[in-house]
């Protein structure tokens, strides 16, 4: 896994890449989110994912998209962060954050390190942009996300329901999590 994780790379992506980026995004989301929606994700996908609305995202300033890239430079998922993004809920309102809102990989390189390492670098990403706080959603029917997210010092600090036409009811809950980007506070903080 080490070897795995040391060899994988990312990179920031620019407009020209929102083609692919399409195309990453739309097998990721739909390997893992697909049962979350009665249309199986096909209208989400289509509106989040088309390549006029991601070539408008990677021209925002505030927005940061990266490719995480497998030792033979292959795309294998991606993270998007938005920065500055204030979070209005206790003990995180009014800090400089960072909002980690995608980090999606391949179904097939799950559990190798990839999201580990790019967890570290949409922190470093969020520190160097003078970010306090980094927060998250997830989605409360995947609880082994939500375990990934507190390995890495996130804590639950609110509920949100997913209010999308064609999303399943039963699959709607998210958790906001959050977590301080200073090795000098903590959640509890």
């Amino acid at each position: 896994m080490a070897s795995e994780a040391s060899a994988m790379h990312i990179t920031r992506l620019g407009e020209s890449d929102a083609e692919s980026l399409s195309a990453l995004a739309s097998r990721t989301y739909f390997e893992h989110y697909a049962d979350l929606w009665e249309d199986g994700g096909a209208s989400y996908v289509r509106e989040a994912y088309a390549v006029a609305r991601l070539r408008a995202e990677l021209a925002d300033p505030a927005v940061l998209y990266g490719s995480l890239r497998d030792e033979h430079d292959a795309p294998v998922g991606f993270v998007k962060l938005v920065m500055p993004s204030p979070l209005e809920l206790p003990p995180c309102s009014g800090r400089r954050a960072l909002y980690l809102e995608r980090l999606y990989l391949l179904a097939n390189v799950t559990g190798r390190g990839f999201g580990s390492a790019a967890m570290r670098w949409a922190h470093e990403q969020g520190a160097e942009n003078a970010c306090e706080i980094a927060w998250l959603r997830v989605m409360a029917c995947r609880p082994g996300t939500r375990a990934f997210y507190e390995r890495h010092g996130y804590v639950v600090c609110g509920r949100q329901v997913l209010d999308r036409p064609l999303a399943r009811p039963d699959h709607a809950e998210m958790f906001i999590m959050w977590r301080p980007l200073s090795a000098t506070s903590s959640p509890a903080a």
